[in-house]
């Protein structure tokens, strides 16, 4: 009975261990989303880009709703697209997707202000990917949590939506994601992206010691 005892407590302690993790990515998400409301973009964004893609937001496939926004737009339903984006936005403050969309339609409705406050959080995201490297080798390799991020720089900064191959590389015991672009001029490019975040997510996901 003692030996079941002893052998039930660090599954306890790995239980217990989870929730408060959880408990703490989902307080930074809330706290970092007050401050964005708020107006105040001055924070630690990898933070929140982690606690966003990790536990801080229940999941939510928002490409639906894209394709929705841009059948709206195409029909002149302006805001009704915006509501699409903001259905984005309010699922996870942190995707830059929604923002675009919101961009999008707020010039459309020629509200520059608000469109500029968009902007400037979408700005916020790329700074805070760009800041990490450059994306020139494995050792200047962009920092991402997610693997949507790494499309979201094709898309925003480069210009492209599908890279033109992609393989899983392991360099110094670190995984990065090297991507082969063709740029607006048809210039090859590649792209590297530190995956060691993401793949270790993934990892703790499939053995059970987190929680999706």
């Amino acid at each position: 009975m003692k030996l079941i005892a002893a052998l039930a407590l660090p599954l306890c302690f790995s239980a217990t261990s989870v929730a408060q993790a959880d408990k703490s990515v989902k307080a930074i998400y809330e706290a970092d989303t007050k401050k964005v409301e708020s107006g105040d973009l001055n924070f630690d964004w990898k933070e929140y880009r982690m606690a966003a893609q990790h536990g801080g937001t229940p999941y939510f496939d928002w490409h639906a709703v894209r394709n929705k926004f841009h059948e709206q737009m195409d029909k002149g339903d302006t805001d009704g697209a915006l509501k699409s984006a903001n259905e984005i936005i309010s699922h996870n403050m942190e995707e830059p997707e929604g923002h675009i969309l919101a961009l999008v339609a707020y010039q459309k409705l020629g509200k520059q202000t608000e469109a500029a406050y968009q902007h400037k959080i979408v700005e916020a995201f790329l700074n805070s990917l760009t800041s990490s490297g450059d994306g020139k080798s494995s050792k200047t390799a962009f920092v991402t949590v997610d693997e949507s991020e790494e499309y979201f720089y094709l898309n925003i900064v480069i210009g492209v939506g599908l890279p033109e191959s992609q393989s899983l590389m392991t360099v110094d015991g670190h995984s990065f994601d090297l991507l082969k672009v063709k740029d607006r001029d048809g210039k090859e490019q590649e792209v590297w992206f530190n995956v060691d975040i993401s793949m270790k997510a993934m990892s703790d996901a499939i053995s059970g010691t987190k929680k999706k």
